[in-house]
């Protein structure tokens, strides 16, 4: 059905009996002059002392995944604590099978702190806390980074939270009604609506780096300048890790062909250690932009440099060099990612990013995810929007079965899969705190569970 048809208006003036507030938990993006809050994202707890660090299963630490300063929240709910601080921990594994074991607290903690100083200090993380993901380096799906041998990063990229009002509407799973998928579709435009009206974040940008084309992913011709990358140690240092980690994948871990290779990131890794969040003198920029260039464009294991897309199929062996070429833009862009994750606590790194830099990489960041499918019974491509972002509160989407509309079971956190923050929760699902109303009355933190559910 075309937007506004009379079954569409249905829908609303259902929908509308169901619109319940909530509040937004919005990552702001870009990460330059952030506002000073305290919520936010990952990084380390500012537990208090006397407070203990949650442990799971086998007195094995959780991971932190996010704290909310209560009097930074709107005035929505007098349920909700007006000072205070709660932390979130769960069991970051690489099963993340959450809330269907006999003991909810191994799984996740919810702790509130009713008075957490403002100069209180971060809590360093336990030492045996176990990498994110159990990422020993082996096969790291979300530290591709992570070199054979080494252990992933055990925190989360610290980013602060914004607390905002926002309307919410439930799931079609949540509510009974005979629109159909329909009604769904209504409810992600609705949803994407009031993040928009919000947050005024766009839902896509027409910016990209300048290091990737539409096809095949690889650098664009010569000219190549430093003036394309930004100037801090984290993007050489990331973008070597990169170049390492897929000549061993691609090689399959004989490396003896790659060694030349191999050294030269080595040596790039090792400068970039030395300052993650340093700046890079401009020289050894456009030495490190050279490198890329050789790798990228004239890779001498290719000399042949006439290959166009179409027949770049055919043309691309099994040799990993010119296997790597066509990954290389790809490449860049995720070192481009860890950049402004880094940037998003350390100022340092914000203030030696260009904007333009921002610009081209902000599609890895947004909230919102969009895409086009064919609408059979029309017959024409269909937008389809699918609002992707952190609440507290209201109705909280759900990839599987959300919790009806009608419980009294309250969402004290959710967080969806991000992206941009390196927060992944399933398939492209979501984990959700939830707590039963009188619970949350009482104060009774300690009996909220979380739940993790995925496609």
């Amino acid at each position: 059905m075309f937007e506004g048809t009379p079954q569409n208006s249905e829908i609303d003036a259902f929908l509308a009996s169901l619109r319940t507030p909530a509040i937004l938990l919005h990552r702001p993006y870009p990460p330059v002059g952030l506002p000073n809050v305290r919520s936010r994202l990952g990084g380390l707890p500012c537990l208090p002392d006397g407070v203990e660090w949650p442990l799971g299963e086998e007195a094995v630490p959780l991971h932190f995944l996010a704290q909310i300063d209560c009097s930074e929240l709107p005035k929505l709910d007098a349920r909700l604590p007006e000072s205070g601080m709660l932390f979130f921990f769960a069991r970051d594994d690489e099963e993340q099978v959450w809330g269907y074991g006999d003991d909810p607290a191994a799984d996740g903690r919810v702790i509130f702190v009713p008075n957490v100083p403002t100069n209180q200090i971060a809590r360093p993380a336990p030492a045996d806390l176990p990498p994110i993901g159990d990422d020993h380096g082996e096969y790291s799906l979300h530290h591709p980074w992570v070199l054979p041998g080494e252990d992933g990063p055990a925190l989360h990229t610290a980013w602060p939270l914004v607390a905002l009002p926002l309307d919410t509407w439930p799931d079609s799973s949540a509510v009974h009604h005979e629109f159909g998928e329909a009604y769904q579709r209504r409810v992600n435009i609705l949803r994407t609506a009031a993040l928009l009206a919000t947050t005024e974040a766009p839902t896509a940008s027409r910016d990209r780096p300048d290091w990737e084309n539409e096809f095949p992913y690889r650098l664009l011709a010569r000219p190549l300048h430093s003036s394309q990358f930004p100037p801090v140690g984290i993007f050489i240092e990331r973008t070597a890790r990169l170049v390492w980690r897929r000549l061993i994948e691609l090689t399959k871990g004989n490396t003896s062909s790659v060694a030349t290779l191999i050294d030269e990131a080595q040596q790039w890794v090792t400068l970039g250690q030395k300052g993650l969040g340093s700046k890079i003198a401009p020289d050894r920029m456009e030495t490190f932009a050279n490198w890329v260039a050789i790798l990228s464009v004239s890779s001498r294991d290719d000399p042949d440099q006439s290959v166009t897309p179409r027949d770049a199929y055919s043309a691309w062996s099994d040799s990993a060099p010119i296997r790597l070429r066509r990954e290389m833009g790809r490449l860049l862009t995720l070192a481009g990612v860890e950049t402004i994750r880094l940037a998003a606590s350390e100022p340092s790194v914000a203030d030696a990013l260009p904007s333009r830099f921002f610009d081209l990489l902000e599609n890895e960041f947004l909230e919102i995810f969009q895409h086009k499918s064919l609408d059979k019974a029309r017959g024409v491509s269909r937008w389809n929007f699918e609002p992707r972002f952190h609440q507290k509160l209201g109705h909280a989407p759900s990839s599987q079965q959300a919790m009806p509309s009608d419980s009294k079971v309250v969402c004290l956190l959710q967080l969806a899969t991000d992206n941009g923050a390196g927060l992944s929760f399933g398939d492209v699902g979501e984990a959700t705190f939830w707590i039963n109303e009188d619970d949350l009355i009482a104060r009774r933190f300690d009996r909220a569970w979380v739940k993790l559910q995925g496609h």
